[in-house]
């Protein structure tokens, strides 16, 4: 006879083993990360060459009904516990962290922008019927410029 230990001791077990291995690798993380930049290898490039296969795996997810069958599963007070242990310093960090990616999209971005508000701005704007055709100028303007900042402006 075989003994299966109660699933609060799984439980405790996994989740410590969890904790201990985690828990202040941020180091070993950088050194990894360091060490395939040295090697040359440029990971959003790998990322993007597999984009078809990612792709067909969420669609997967998503068509079965597995990702709405876990978002349904998790208790709101679980939630709740998760959400008010995540800390100012970790959003803080990762802000930081991502400074230079935003700060690459906002000096492609600003002067695309600035050229549609410019256009925009000079079209009259007396009459309703201007008005609307200046908010539709806006409108098919802003839905032309998504993503040109990652096309170079066309």
């Amino acid at each position: 006879m075989s003994y299966t230990p109660p699933a609060e001791i799984l439980y405790k077990k996994m989740s410590g083993k969890w904790k201990r291995n985690v828990s202040g690798k941020g180091a070993v993380l950088v050194e990894n990360l360091t060490a395939v930049i040295n090697a040359g290898v440029n990971p959003m490039k790998l990322a993007a060459s597999k984009d078809r296969k990612a792709i067909a795996k969420l669609r997967q997810v998503f068509e079965s009904g597995t990702w709405r069958s876990i978002m349904e599963s998790i208790p709101i007070d679980l939630y709740k516990e998760i959400v008010s242990k995540v800390s100012a310093t970790a959003y803080d960090t990762a802000v930081t962290a991502k400074a230079p990616k935003y700060d690459m999209f906002a000096s492609k971005w600003a002067p695309l922008l600035a050229s549609h508000i410019a256009k925009i701005r000079s079209m009259p704007d007396e009459t309703d019927s201007q008005r609307e055709a200046r908010m539709l100028e806006n409108l098919r303007g802003l839905k032309k410029l998504k993503g040109a900042w990652r096309r170079g402006g066309t």
